[in-house]
């Protein structure tokens, strides 16, 4: 399968993901509930995991200051449970999947930020870090890991010789393409059921 077919694949399965999105997720495109996004359905642009938990604490915090207001609606337990054990599942497979690529799980989302983020003129450290939720001398230590791994090219940004600006090697490229290509059948295969069980907590919401 091609990745365009594969693309549209999962734009068909997640159908009416804008009906019932988060607010605060609204600028991240098609699909935030996986570590493998696509931003105005594009493959190029991709987003972590780390933004969707981001997203979602912030959802639950917005959820949970409004519900204090008034009546709370009933607690759907068991989709919740279905909900956090896809989030698990996914994240299983994805840390196998960058295992058997070489990499690890962290350098994997590394590699993903930075392509996803970077445009052309590379990603910071400082941006790295915000955007893996990590400090940022961690970051920076990561970035020289992947730099000694050969996967990162480390250069100063020209317009700020301050700033250190991360790119991909073209090996990297090919190992995260290559992985791009297992999560999305993955995400193709699993869309359905998290569809589902998103859209019957969403039902479930307050009204506004």
């Amino acid at each position: 399968m091609s990745i365009s077919t594969r693309a549209s694949a999962v734009k068909s399965a997640t159908r009416g993901w804008d009906e019932w999105r988060p607010p605060s997720m609204a600028s991240t495109g098609l699909l935030v509930c996986v570590d493998i996004g696509m931003v105005s359905g594009q493959l190029e642009e991709f987003i972590s995991h780390y933004d969707i938990i981001a997203g979602l604490k912030m959802a639950v915090v917005k959820k949970s200051a409004a519900g204090a207001q008034g009546h709370a609606s009933p607690v759907d337990y068991r989709r919740l449970a279905e909900f956090r054990y896809a989030i698990r599942k996914f994240l299983g497979f994805s840390e196998t999947a960058a295992s058997e690529a070489g990499l690890t799980a962290q350098q994997h989302q590394a590699l993903l930020t930075i392509k996803g983020f970077g445009e052309d003129r590379g990603l910071s450290v400082g941006d790295l870090a915000s955007r893996l939720l990590v400090r940022h001398h961690s970051a920076a230590e990561l970035a020289k890991r992947l730099e000694d791994a050969g996967l990162v090219h480390r250069n100063h940004d020209p317009e700020d010789g301050r700033r250190v600006l991360l790119t991909l090697t073209e090996e990297s490229e090919l190992r995260l393409r290559a992985l791009s290509q297992v999560h999305l059948d993955e995400i193709s295969s699993m869309s359905p059921d998290l569809v589902t069980i998103l859209t019957t907590l969403a039902s479930r919401r307050e009204p506004r």
